[in-house]
């Protein structure tokens, strides 16, 4: 099994998990209910490979359980676990966990604090597995070796970093100025190596049209590259 996580739409498009499909009212509604349903599947696939999800389950023998949270669009305020239960219908193998979205997260686009309160979300859905199933904390993925060393948080950065943070964010704060209310803008500062080029181009593909692109050199060295894109989901 590839996947050990998936976050599904389920309760969002088919109500009563299959019983009848939910007619949405218009076309807007429609648009937003795709937006949140790529936004979560992209935080499921992100969660994934933060933790160590097979080594956690296997260590509370549970090592061939598919994880998989569905969430429903309620009334709530706030994300709720709802109830998590263990299927064993063919092609519903696994742990089903039910995540209970609050339905005003569809009142305005979806932006990086939905992203932020998705992957909160997502996590404490995961902490509930642990816990009642007696798993535990779910372990973090230890950073690849050779990678950058871990930033002090309680101490300054160097002075040509620190200058550099100040260049950059002047510089994209210039270029949210003028980005469109239909619009998004990407910024990395992953270099563009054969490693990461094929997924810097799916990712930027997969959000949508490609409006500009743009390379810029800190005083650091190093570079950021950025992207306009017009979202087409």
């Amino acid at each position: 099994m590839a996947e050990w996580l998936f976050v599904g739409m389920f309760g969002v498009f088919v109500g009563h998990h299959g019983n009848s499909v939910v007619q949405l009212p218009d076309a807007e509604e429609d648009r937003r209910h795709s937006q949140l349903h790529h936004l979560l599947t992209v935080v499921g696939t992100r969660v994934q490979e933060m933790v160590q999800l097979r080594q956690w389950q296997a260590a509370g023998g549970m090592s061939r359980q598919q994880v998989i949270i569905d969430p429903i669009l309620t009334e709530t305020d706030r994300p709720v676990v709802g109830r998590i239960r263990q299927r064993d219908e063919p092609g519903y193998e696994g742990i089903w966990c039910e995540l209970l979205l609050p339905r005003a997260w569809l009142s305005r686009p979806v932006d990086g604090l939905r992203a932020v309160q998705a992957t909160r979300a997502v996590l404490a859905t995961l902490d509930a597995v642990g816990s009642q199933y007696g798993l535990g904390v779910i372990p973090v993925r230890k950073p690849a070796p050779g990678g950058d060393a871990t930033d002090d948080p309680f101490t300054a950065p160097p002075r040509h970093r620190k200058e550099a943070m100040a260049y950059a964010s002047e510089w994209l704060g210039e270029l949210l100025q003028v980005v469109g209310p239909d619009e998004l803008l990407v910024a990395t500062r992953t270099e563009r190596s054969g490693r990461t080029a094929a997924k810097l181009d799916r990712f930027i593909e997969n959000m949508g049209d490609l409006v500009e692109h743009d390379d810029q050199t800190l005083p650091d060295g190093k570079k950021v590259m950025t992207w306009k894109i017009r979202a087409n989901w």
